[in-house]
């Protein structure tokens, strides 16, 4: 995760604000911040990710986390689609 979140903070800084802009001088703040929060956003997820999948109940499948699973593919899903889609320009 922590790639994926170094280029997408590397292009949005390049988008919002330019190297030569008048507001360049805040980029090395929004590059910080940003992977600051990627970091966060890692940790939630794998927190999240060790309570969604727990290794001893996924014999049977039969617990309340299966709805959870089902969300966090959809997210892993549509992270995948968002970089295929950038990288080869659908």
């Amino acid at each position: 995760m922590a790639p994926y979140t170094l280029y997408t903070v590397t292009f949005y800084v390049d988008k919002l604000l330019p190297e030569g802009g008048p507001h360049a001088t805040f980029r090395p703040a929004l590059y910080i911040y940003g992977i600051g929060l990627g970091l966060i956003a890692y940790r939630f997820l794998m927190g999240y990710l060790k309570w969604a999948l727990p290794v001893n109940v996924l014999e049977d499948n039969k617990d309340a986390a299966a709805k959870h699973r089902l969300v966090f593919a959809m997210l892993i899903l549509g992270i995948a689609a968002n970089l295929i889609s950038h990288f080869f320009g659908f």
